[in-house]
């Protein structure tokens, strides 16, 4: 799975995904349900930091992560920021 965007809204944010040729259906929310509530549970703390653009391009690179690449080479060097959860890493504005 690929994250695209994940904007902020009112109550929070959300996550559009690109699942490629994988397929979800209704019996697969109670096990991501479930392993979203063992993450949360565990605590992690959350840390901000900025990070190059060329760093950002390279990491979403290796992710073979097409969206996050075009998102960041629309940004300008000095603006591109990171937020780091446990193993979990993003953009963040």
């Amino acid at each position: 799975a690929k994250l695209t965007i994940g904007p902020s809204i009112e109550n929070g944010f959300y996550y559009d995904v690109d699942f490629g040729e994988q397929k979800i259906s209704d019996s697969d929310f109670k096990k991501i349900e479930d392993r979203m509530l063992e993450i949360a549970r565990g605590k992690h703390d959350f840390s901000m930091r900025s990070v190059p653009k060329e760093e950002a391009l390279g990491y979403y690179r290796r992710e073979n992560n097409p969206f996050k690449v075009e998102l960041i080479e629309n940004l300008d060097d000095g603006t591109i920021t990171f937020c780091d959860h446990d193993t979990f890493t993003d953009l963040c504005r």
